[in-house]
């Protein structure tokens, strides 16, 4: 019996700390004591030990239930690395290149640095993908690069494109903070039929917004659906997800390019 524990006590013991928060809203484990030098995972550990010796559990139903429990903590946590933005596993400390067959760097000294084919959850609208990632520090971002959309000049279609991406990301990450349809007042391209022609030249914004600092979603900040488009007839959507290390992301970067000169 006693070895039964100990082995309990080690496999809840090794629990991963970013699901702990998770699994004493499950267990309705409370912190450990303030002061204590108990871990919170040692906490966990200890406190379902004592519940499983209370006497009015069969001795044989004693490793049943450690084992079920370690197993759902192992299922927890690997669908919480899993939960990155189409896919992409934002604590992985390893180059994306390292992990992922289809991606590579491609633009070294730019923010979103590697280059995907495709990603472990594809949107069916996206053409491609981007990750920002800066060893040393982790992955800062990542962009999904949407198809080319046959419109008009006026550009009803992209519009509509972009609003059901946004909506679709509402479901999951609440609303959005900006919706924003705005033009330089220095642009000539302000007719209705230059609507495109303005997205171009880069006189016109047309996206959503999500600032999530202060309530951070699956390990996101910040989020930009924006329209973009090649020429007056063919546009896409660019979806940017960045993490709460893209500040960190961006010196790293801006110092190592200083560094040449």
């Amino acid at each position: 019996m006693g070895g039964k524990l100990h082995e309990l006590e080690r496999r809840l013991a090794l629990v991963s700390l970013s699901c702990i928060p998770m699994l004493r809203h499950l267990l309705k484990v409370q912190p450990s004591r303030e002061g204590s030098s108990v871990s919170h995972c040692e906490a966990v550990a200890l406190e379902r030990k004592e519940q499983l010796q209370s006497p009015s559990l069969p001795p044989k139903h004693f490793l049943m239930i450690g084992t079920l429990f370690t197993g759902m903590a192992g299922l927890l946590c690997a669908s919480a690395a899993m939960a990155g933005p189409f896919g992409f596993d934002l604590e992985d400390s390893r180059k994306p290149s390292e992990v992922y067959s289809f991606c590579e760097e491609t633009a070294r000294g730019e923010f979103f640095n590697y280059g995907c084919t495709t990603a472990p959850k594809a949107h069916p609208d996206m053409e491609y993908y981007r990750v920002s990632f800066v060893e040393g520090v982790g992955v800062c971002g990542v962009k999904g690069i949407g198809k080319d959309i046959p419109d008009s000049r006026q550009g009803y279609n992209t519009r509509s494109n972009i609003d059901k991406i946004a909506n679709q990301i509402k479901l999951k990450y609440g609303p959005w903070s900006g919706a924003d349809d705005y033009l330089l007042s220095s642009s000539i391209w302000d007719e209705p039929g230059y609507w495109m022609m303005s997205v171009n030249q880069g006189d016109r914004y047309y996206g959503y917004s999500w600032d999530l600092k202060y309530r951070s979603i699956n390990g996101i900040d910040k989020i930009y659906v924006t329209a973009k488009a090649i020429e007056t007839d063919t546009g896409y959507v660019t979806v940017e997800f960045l993490t709460p290390l893209e500040d960190i992301c961006d010196q790293v970067i801006n110092e190592a390019g200083a560094d040449v000169f």
